[in-house]
């Protein structure tokens, strides 16, 4: 009888987190993880924060709205993170919205997301990683809010259709091969906060015409503008 009520039990308990999209880990540290919309979400209750770490299916959306808080049991969790590969290889993926939330886009978070056209970026955001956006060759427009202070290596590499880009104010380096091979990018105004240009920041940059660069840089890496052909002048 009482294995029947046990098997009972635990089927009960398999449906409902069919129905609600809910996992739970069962690692030491007890987070639990939850699918909403497609988007799995790790809550942290150390400091009640929460992480995008991945989605469910990566071929069946194109759109896709973060959420700012997650609650559970009376508990509410700040979506903070995008983690390292969370979205990436989502081929389908048009469009993305962060919450103002989001203060860091891990490494990866959306390599080769190539459909990818439009950003909402979070007004929060601190850090982009290494190689956050390579090969997102549909990007056309980039506006990085100012309260970005750190972009990793190759974080732009390989948008092939990207035009124009906002570099935020308060950037200190641009690191080596950031937006390199960015090959439809027409002009850069590089902002005075800005004291290093890594190695190929923007080499591969073909179509690349104008570059306005400030009284601040200190520093030029090696090939910092190798293959545009087409640069004409540098200011």
């Amino acid at each position: 009888m009482r294995k029947i009520f046990l098997s009972a039990f635990l089927t009960l308990v398999m449906v409902l987190m069919i129905l609600t999209n809910v996992r739970l880990n069962v690692g030491a540290e007890g987070e639990l993880e939850v699918c909403l919309d497609n988007i799995i979400y790790k809550l942290c209750s150390s400091d009640n924060h929460a992480e995008v770490i991945g989605v469910k299916d990566k071929k069946t959306f194109s759109d896709i709205t973060i959420l700012e808080e997650i609650e559970n049991n009376g508990i509410k969790y700040i979506v903070t993170v995008i983690s390292d590969y969370a979205i990436s290889d989502c081929k389908n993926l048009k469009s993305v919205k962060m919450p103002n939330s989001i203060k860091k886009i891990g490494v990866g978070a959306f390599h080769s997301c190539k459909g990818l056209e439009f950003i909402i970026f979070s007004k929060n955001l601190e850090t982009i990683e290494e190689k956050a956006f390579v090969c997102c060759y549909q990007l056309t427009n980039l506006k990085i809010p100012n309260s970005v202070t750190t972009i990793g290596d190759k974080a732009f590499t390989d948008c092939t259709s990207l035009e124009n880009v906002e570099i935020p104010n308060g950037l200190v380096k641009i690191n080596d091969w950031t937006f390199a091979c960015c090959r439809c990018l027409k002009s850069v105004i590089v902002p005075k906060s800005v004291k290093t240009l890594g190695v190929a920041a923007f080499g591969g940059c073909w179509d690349l015409k104008s570059v306005i660069l400030q009284d601040g840089l200190e520093e030029i890496g090696d090939k910092a503008f190798f293959g545009s052909r087409d640069l004409q002048s540098i200011i």
